[in-house]
């Protein structure tokens, strides 16, 4: 099973892929969507939903998994990135139908992420230093 990881942000959208092979988790892929700070909001959705609907067209994963978010100190942040879930959402719905965020247990899609999330760091040292897409 291919799965994509989504880390939803308005400014940087990370994305890792791996894939299940066995007992295993094998990295495909991983970046980042970044967004122009100033432009309106609706361009920076869309710019991320075009990002992943890209990701997806290229590696085919049959699962989406969106990093769950954390407690925001502050209100309009947390509207951004729930703003960024949707668009993530919206971009796995679009693909086919065959992806909805999560069809896996919440057990594996926590393993797969922090699988992501590890490869990214190892890779790159932060999602910021990811290759943007």
């Amino acid at each position: 099973m291919r799965v994509l990881g989504v880390d939803p942000g308005s400014a940087t959208t990370g994305f890792g892929v791996v894939e299940r092979q066995a007992s295993a988790l094998r990295f495909v892929a991983a970046g980042t969507i970044r967004t122009r700070v100033g432009e309106p909001m609706p361009d920076r959705l869309l710019t991320i939903y075009r990002g992943l609907l890209a990701v997806i067209d290229e590696h085919a994963p049959q699962v989406m998994s969106l990093e769950r978010n954390f407690v925001a100190r502050n209100v309009q942040s947390a509207f951004r990135i729930g703003e960024a879930r949707a668009a993530a959402m919206l971009a796995a719905a679009r693909s086919g139908g065959n992806m909805v965020p999560p069809m896996i247990d919440a057990a594996m899609a926590e393993a797969t992420l922090g699988a992501i999330c590890g490869t990214l760091r190892e890779e790159w040292g932060s999602y910021a230093e990811a290759p943007a897409f």
